[in-house]
């Protein structure tokens, strides 16, 4: 073989694999979101940024392999079921939502696309989104930071950390975090062995709580100065600045 031929046939070798990329169909990504990197003005893009460059890291690159539809609500959370099926009928590859009513809608809207989502408010298990944690079923997964059980185990940790802590602050709001609270009361009772955190978990002694704190900012102050005077005592304190 002459030597040209052969520097002919060992280019056009290394050539393909990047022909053969870019011959690749343009994969489709479902955004839904109340805001998107598309609208004017803008979110803040540090969030999605950091989505992309994920992205990228892993060999997907927008305009190369994968496309974008994004889908955005603009503060009007009653957009979502529409959007989410319009993403659906477009038969996009995933869906990426992000927020409590973009899964929801997401859900609703098919059961065979696979949704990625991030919630930073609800446990998925209590608002009906997966079935469990450790065997999710369906369609939906992603990163969500306001899991129940969680709740417990942090005051569990707690305890572990600091044994003589009697008494614990709980900055919530009972519309919301009620599962929370729960998982709080049933670790009490397995720290203490005692029931009267029942009381703490009815909604009208909830509201009173808060009510006779007059909004929350007495209690910070409260809770400000518990920690204040435990950091100035603890052996775990670090250097002040």
């Amino acid at each position: 073989m002459r030597r040209r031929e052969f520097i002919t046939i060992l280019g056009s070798a290394a050539a393909w694999p990047v022909t053969a990329r870019a011959q690749l169909p343009i994969r489709r990504i479902g955004h839904l979101a109340i805001a998107a990197p598309t609208d004017t003005p803008p979110p803040p893009p540090t969030n999605w940024h950091a989505f992309v460059q994920g992205l990228r890291e892993i060999g997907y690159m927008e305009g190369q392999n994968i496309a974008f539809e994004h889908r955005s609500a603009h503060d009007q959370p009653e957009l979502f079921p529409k959007f989410a099926l319009e993403l659906a009928n477009l038969k996009v590859e995933v869906i990426f939502a992000r927020g409590t009513w973009a899964l929801a809608a997401a859900k609703n809207a098919t059961r065979t696309i696979p949704i990625v989502g991030i919630d930073l408010e609800i446990d998925p298990v209590e608002a009906a989104l997966v079935e469990s944690i450790a065997r999710p079923g369906g369609n939906i997964t992603g990163l969500f930071l306001d899991l129940s059980e969680l709740s417990g185990k942090h005051l569990q940790f707690l305890k572990e950390i600091m044994p003589a802590t009697s008494r614990v602050a709980v900055l919530g709001n009972p519309d919301i975090n009620a599962a929370q609270l729960r998982e709080l009361g049933e670790m009490l009772v397995d720290i203490h062995g005692q029931h009267d955190h029942q009381l703490l978990l009815k909604r009208d002694r909830q509201r009173m709580l808060l009510d006779a704190y007059g909004g929350s900012e007495a209690l910070a102050r409260e809770v400000a100065a518990h920690f204040a005077a435990w950091r100035s005592s603890s052996p775990l304190r670090g250097p002040t600045r």
